[in-house]
Formats: C-alpha cells, structure tokens, sequence
C-alpha cells in the first residue's frame, strides 16, 4: 500500500512539472522578445558598440598616418633640394614611433583629431589650387626657389580667404574666453587653502608648456566681435578653436594659495584688469597667473608637458634657457601675423612665444613646420600644434 501511495505521488509531481513547463514555453513564445533570443540581440548590440569603435579607431589611424606621412614628405624634400642624404631606415623608425605617441595623444583629446582634418582638408585645397604638385617638380630641378613655393601657396589660402579666417577665428577664441570668464562664477579658495591641482602644477620646471582650453572657447555658439556685432563660433565656420600655450616659468607651484601667482610667459590678446582676469593686465606678452592654468580660467582640457630632445627630457638647461628667453620678450604687443609667418619678433601669439622660446635652444615643436612647403599651415603654429610634436610629451592633464 505504501508503495503504491509513494508511485502515485511521484506521478502527480511529473505531471504538475510537465503542466509548469508548458505554460512557461507559451509565456515565452508570446512575448515580444523571446527568451531563446534575447542573448542574441544583447550580442547584436555589443556588436554595434564594437563596429563604432573599431570604425573611430579606424578613422584616428587614418588621419594620423596621413599626417605623419605629410611631415615626413616635406621632411624628404627639404632634404632633397639641399642635396642632403636621407637615412632611410631612421626615417622609418621615427615615422613608427611618432605614429604610435601622436595615436595615444589624439586618443586622450578627439578634438584634436578634428583639428589635425580641418588642416589635412585646408592644406590639401590651397595646394590643389596653387597647382602644388607641379611647383614641387619645378622645385627640385631647381627651376624655382622653395621661396617662390612658399609665395605660391600662400598667395593661394590669400585668394580663397583662408588667412583672414584663421585671423577672425582666433579673434573669436579669445572673445570666447573672456565670454567664459566673464560668466564664470569661480569658487576660489580661500587664502588659507591650497588652489586646485597643486600636486600637478607643483611636478612642472621652468621651461615645461601648457596647452588647452580649446573645448571651453567653442562651447558657445557664438561669440561677440570686438565691434559688437555677432559672429559665429570657430566650430560654425569650419575652424576648431585654437585654444591657448604657455611656457611655464615657474619652479613648481610656489604660491599654490595665491590665484594671482604668476606662473608662466604668454601672449593674450587685449588682457583686461577684472574679477576674472588670469593674465596680467596691460601686459599683451606677460604673465599667465596661476588660476589660468588650474583648471577653472580657461577651462578644459589643460595639458602639462614637458619637452623631449629625442628619446630624453630636453636637459634643465635648456629648459631653463627657454623660459629665461620667454621673459625677455615682456612686454611686447600681441599679434597673429600670417604672412610674415613665424619668423618674426617684434610681436606674438601665445603658442608663438613658445614655440620661439624653444626654438632658440635648438627644438622645434611645431609638427608642420618643413618651412616652406606645407601651404599656409607652416606659417602658424597653434596651441594644438604643440601638443601633437613630437617633441612634447604630456606629464599631466585634466
């Protein structure tokens, strides 16, 4: 008797079982995603996730070996027309190397990729319309000087308004950040409090550089002109903003609790004494005060580098050097003069000022810079242009 009340309770579980299963089934066959599928349409969607990063990863690797092979081909054929001997396995060498940090760098910042299109793209038309490619064969048999090249392009990006719009759009930059600053409700710190990344600004040297700022001066739309009248943002009209450079000239961060410490040489196009000034008034080269630089004046990114001779930090001397060099520029006016390119010193732009404090020690850290072949984009060197060389290498950012 107990074995048969044992079998019939066994066969009533089964059968109750087999009833659960059933309903289950339909419950999962009448839903809108059904169970059996779900696990690939979650596939399906970590898929998309990985084609659009595979296709950025793609397209990051694309412009930065065109842009590698462009300063390398100017590399070349400055070479060629001084008649001087290529090494061609070095040349490779570097090409890898210089792909592989400027990939890392662009990675960090992607508005720098945009920035390293807008020239390719610009760069590309002035010399198709300057009829490039026959100048360069004219060139190196010596038919024309790299001079009269240079005259070529440039007379070209003159034609199609290029150099007046770099003009206005750096205008623009810096009316931005006096937009931004003007608006800004900054919590600054109290005297007896410790400014905001000292532990960062505290590792830099004399001669270290900074550059950024460049996603805070186009987050606006537009921008007013210093007449007043509106005018689009450097992002409406094609440009990205430039940002802002600097050569710091301070040991470190010695008054860490004084936002008006001042910490490094630049250049600021009509500095004004304000609440939310971070460059020293009526001194268009001068110095940059410390809350520039902390994160909360010109806002982000910053980029706290330090420049590299080779595979090595350029020796403190140099260091030192550039920083002094710098400094004895106080004073003089500001101004972006294109056509007379880089060459001049009687009066600057930021990244200018650091980019000749280094080029008086012999290092040069502009990444287009084969003067005079690369159309009117050697004739200038911006904040981002001295964040992608070669030369620098980033210590801090935020």
């Amino acid at each position: 008797m107990r074995k048969m009340l044992f079998s019939f309770f066994v066969s009533a579980v089964a059968v109750f079982l087999l009833l659960v299963g059933c309903t289950n089934a339909r419950i999962d066959n009448n839903s809108n995603v059904p169970f059996e599928n779900a696990d690939t349409s979650l596939g399906k969607n970590n898929n998309s996730v990985q084609a659009i990063l595979d296709q950025s990863d793609r397209e990051i690797d694309e412009v930065v070996t065109k842009w590698v092979e462009r300063y390398f081909e100017n590399k070349d054929l400055i070479a060629r027309v001084e008649g001087k001997r290529v090494n061609l396995r070095q040349l490779q060498r570097e090409k890898a190397e210089y792909i592989d940090q400027l990939r890392e760098k662009v990675k960090r910042d992607p508005a720098v990729l945009e920035y390293m299109k807008y020239v390719l793209k610009m760069d590309a038309e002035i010399k198709k319309k300057a009829n490039y490619e026959t100048l360069k064969q004219e060139c190196l048999r010596g038919e024309i000087s790299l001079e009269e090249l240079r005259e070529a392009l440039v007379k070209a990006a003159e034609e199609m308004g290029v150099i007046e719009e770099i003009k206005k759009s750096v205008e623009r930059t810096y009316e931005q950040f006096r937009k931004n600053l003007n608006n800004l409700k900054m919590k600054r710190s109290k005297n007896e409090e410790i400014g905001p990344h000292h532990y960062e600004l505290s590792h830099l040297r004399r001669g270290d550089v900074c550059a950024g700022g460049w996603r805070s001066s186009s987050s606006s739309s537009s921008s007013s002109s210093s007449s007043g009248s509106s005018s689009s943002s450097s992002s409406s009209s094609g440009l990205p903003s430039f940002g802002h450079a600097a050569i710091w000239t301070a040991n470190g961060d010695p008054n860490p609790r004084n936002e008006h410490s001042t910490v490094a040489m630049s250049a600021w196009s009509k500095p004004r004494k304000n609440a939310s000034d971070v460059h020293e008034p009526d001194k268009e080269v001068g110095y940059d005060y410390r809350k520039c630089w902390d994160g909360g004046g010109i806002g982000s990114p910053i980029y706290l580098m330090r420049v590299y001779e080779g595979a090595t930090p350029a020796p403190s001397s140099k260091a030192e050097a550039a920083a002094r060099w710098a400094e004895n520029q106080r004073g003089k006016p500001y101004c972006i003069d294109v056509i007379n390119g880089k060459s001049t010193t009687d009066d600057f732009y930021c990244s200018l000022l650091v980019w000749h404090a280094w080029k008086s020690q012999g290092i040069d850290l502009d990444s287009w810079d084969y003067f005079p072949t690369d159309g009117i984009f050697n004739l200038v060197v911006f904040p981002y242009d001295i964040y992608i060389d070669d030369n620098t290498r980033v210590l801090y950012s935020y």
